[in-house]
């Protein structure tokens, strides 16, 4: 959790994007902190209603990390490498897995973050700033 005193629209999404699961605006209330602290526990994104009435965040925002967390370790690897356009057969060579995993763990990370091919999946990157 994190308390922000000048909250912009870029620091949240910013924010959003490195996994700060509260946002807190400074000199708010004991309750909006409890509220805060369950939210989190809980495994929810918390954001003052302040800064929610001030800054449009898409709900886009709010699942991307949840959707993103569902990749394993070596799925994040091989969708590195798919990003920088590795055929499956030049990713295996360099992660020291054959063809056919590393087209297993496409599949997966597809079907995980809900897009449908490649192209799909760059733009899927795009708007979550990981490229």
């Amino acid at each position: 959790m994190l308390l922000v005193e000048n909250p912009t629209k870029i620091l949240v999404h910013h924010l959003l994007r490195i996994g700060i699961d509260g946002i807190l605006a400074e000199g708010r209330a004991c309750s909006d902190v409890l509220r805060a602290i369950d939210a989190v526990c809980a495994g929810k994104t918390f954001i003052s209603a302040v800064i929610r009435k001030e800054i449009p965040i898409r709900r886009i925002d709010l699942n991307q990390k949840s959707r993103i967390e569902k990749l394993s370790r070596q799925e994040r690897r091989v969708m590195a490498l798919t990003l920088k356009s590795y055929s499956c057969s030049e990713a295996a060579v360099r992660l020291g897995l054959t063809s056919k995993t590393v087209e297993t763990y496409r599949c997966r990370i597809l079907e995980k973050l809900g897009t449908k091919n490649s192209v799909d999946l760059t733009r899927f990157a795009i708007e979550h700033g990981m490229i």
